[in-house]
């Protein structure tokens, strides 16, 4: 940040010398300098940031909406803190200087002793100096800190949600244990323990599908969330809400009234298989495919693969009767494989693969050894990280073939 009325720790004047000499309290590498870019350093002055640390990890520094790694980069240059020097009138006459005099003399001297002149000269400054200005360096720094932007990791958030699910034995009171309002975790204790910014947090919260109950964060059961989710289109039918057009704090209300749901767990239902009306307040726009694939989840949990004449007859009751489901929803949750001369449906799903692009490529290549692009694009939706596309990763990871440019390309491990 440096402009006009920056002030320098030593200020000499062309001419003036001063001597450096190590304080009482000097501190050999004790210290660490941390590089910081403009727009960083900026927030970090006006408002903070974080840094957190992980034992089973490096740490990682964070601003209000992004994550950066920390990396330790050794220097092989010497380099002192130097405190600022305070300002005071007897700065020009304490700076030794050497006046172009006083080296004329100097090599007077030199001449009638026949010494060197460098070495002369640079003595006689360090003598000049001497008698002017003390710099006191107070340490050495021999390494720094440097930032590179990553994605958050936001696995240890999902861990500490998925310990303490709200249920519907919770929900209807009929979980007898006494620390049942302590489960869960606070905002706090989340921003503490989770790799990740402010923003980055809130926006893992919302995607994990968490709610707060009683100040503690939660993830809903995958069950009783399709239990709130089969409530809810009955009311809508009942209280004959378009599935355009659900009102949100009227679904809530009467859920809790008539079926003693908890307001926010409603609330988190509706927006998880909905989209926000372009022009109606407070009303949600109910998502075919999110509705279609949060209903094939629990038919694919129920066994190991389907055949997929028979799942489909079944996938189509489990949905709304306005809704129709088809296998092209499921990428992601499930493949299609050729089993003799029928397809067979395998659930695969993205969310338990890991996150990392070189070991989610190495599951995926391990699981199928050829991909077809539109099979392979939805487990790389969440991988690339800031700076990155799909494009790079596939360049990086994969192997492609097309034997002409009308076929369709087909992606192998490189």
């Amino acid at each position: 940040m440096a402009d006009s009325d920056t002030k320098w720790p030593i200020k000499l004047k062309p001419g003036q010398f001063a001597k450096l000499t190590y304080g009482p309290n000097f501190k050999m590498d004790e210290l660490l300098m941390l590089e910081l870019d403009e727009d960083v350093l900026e927030e970090a002055l006006d408002i903070g940031v974080d840094i957190k640390g992980d034992p089973k990890g490096s740490a990682v520094l964070c601003t209000k909406n992004k994550t950066y790694q920390l990396k330790h980069v050794a220097t092989s240059n010497t380099v002192l803190l130097v405190p600022p020097v305070k300002d005071g009138p007897e700065d020009e006459e304490a700076s030794g200087s050497m006046t172009q005099a006083d080296e004329n003399a100097c090599l007077d001297e030199l001449n009638s002793q026949n010494r060197l002149p460098g070495l002369f000269t640079q003595v006689a400054r360090l003598e000049k100096a001497d008698h002017g200005r003390r710099v006191v360096a107070t340490g050495r720094v021999g390494a720094q800190l440097e930032i590179v932007e990553i994605a958050p990791d936001l696995s240890a958030l999902e861990t500490m949600l998925l310990q303490h699910p709200y249920t519907q034995e919770e929900a209807m009171g009929l979980d007898a244990e006494t620390a049942v309002r302590q489960r869960g975790f606070t905002y706090e204790e989340l921003i503490a323990r989770v790799q990740a910014s402010v923003g980055e947090l809130l926006k893992g919260v919302e995607k994990l599908g968490a709610v707060e109950i009683n100040g503690r964060w939660r993830l809903i059961e995958p069950n009783y969330m399709r239990t709130i989710l089969d409530m809810l289109l009955c009311a809508a039918v009942e209280n004959d809400w378009s599935l355009l057009a659900v009102p949100e704090e009227d679904a809530a209300t009467f859920m809790a009234t008539d079926g003693g749901f908890h307001p926010e767990a409603v609330k988190l239902c509706l927006r998880a298989h909905s989209s926000l009306h372009a022009t109606l307040a407070g009303a949600w726009v109910v998502d075919e495919t999110k509705v279609c694939i949060r209903c094939a989840k629990k038919l694919l949990a129920q066994q190991e693969r389907w055949r997929v004449d028979e799942f489909m007859p079944l996938w189509k009751q489990e949905v709304p009767t306005s809704m129709t489901p088809s296998l092209g929803m499921l990428g992601g949750e499930a493949l299609v494989e050729k089993v003799g001369a029928d397809k067979v449906l395998v659930p695969f799903s993205a969310a338990t693969l890991p996150r990392p692009p070189d070991q989610r490529f190495k599951v995926l290549f391990k699981k199928r050894a050829r991909w077809g692009l539109d099979e392979l694009l939805p487990y790389l939706a969440d991988v690339a990280e800031p700076g990155q596309t799909v494009e790079s990763l596939l360049l990086k990871f994969t192997r492609r073939t097309q034997p002409d440019a009308d076929a369709t390309p087909v992606f192998s491990a490189r």
